[in-house]
């Protein structure tokens, strides 16, 4: 899929933007403009496949409603993982409520991750890896729940990455983290369980990749 199969077959007059939202924009080709041709100017990956779905499904509605409802989705998605971390981490429901109230709340989230774009739904991969990852690195479990962990980490940090390149600084931190721990401690099965995690996420995040 590439940027421009989100478009329509003639190249649209976008004439002036500012009555349009940033995903109707993107969706009807508006996005960038060169003299060879007009289009969505899309650089991540699952937006640009998310693009070339809807469009081939129900042209321009079939990208908007995609766009839009990826979003929606993703930005309720943070509010309930943060909540989630938060009770994980303070034991406390009230911190909890607050924190996703808060973020459902905030101007300037609600403004840049309802645009149409890919922000908000790369910032729900990114707590979600987090929120898995706490719960991973307990090490609590049998091994094929332990497995079962590693392999969706590695999905989900997979999809960060084609939602935007940050989730590559991600992937680095994450390499980071898990040599500390490795290095941290001398017991040979937690050395274990940390290579095997590793080598799990890296493997099923190159798949996705």
């Amino acid at each position: 899929a590439t940027s421009s199969q989100c478009r329509p077959h003639r190249s649209p007059k976008c004439g002036d933007a500012s009555s349009r939202s940033t995903s109707a924009s993107y969706a009807i080709g508006c996005g960038s403009a060169t003299k060879s041709e007009t289009s969505s100017g899309v650089t991540s990956l699952s937006w640009m496949f998310l693009g070339a779905l809807g469009w081939s499904f129900a042209g321009i509605r079939g990208c908007l409603f995609l766009y839009n409802a990826f979003v929606l989705i993703s930005w309720i998605g943070c509010a309930a993982i943060l909540g989630a971390l938060v009770f994980r981490w303070c034991q406390s429901l009230l911190w909890s409520i607050m924190a996703a109230v808060f973020f459902l709340g905030f101007p300037g989230i609600a403004a840049n991750g309802l645009t149409g774009m890919e922000n908000m739904t790369f910032a729900f991969f990114v707590l979600l890896f987090l929120y898995l990852y706490s719960i991973a690195a307990d090490g609590a479990g049998t091994g094929k729940r332990r497995l079962l962990r590693a392999i969706v980490l590695g999905l989900v940090l997979g999809l960060q990455i084609i939602t935007r390149p940050e989730g590559g600084l991600v992937a680095l931190a994450f390499a980071g983290i898990e040599a500390w721990r490795f290095l941290g401690t001398r017991e040979k099965e937690a050395r274990k369980n940390i290579v095997f995690r590793f080598l799990i996420v890296a493997v099923f995040s190159s798949l996705v990749v």
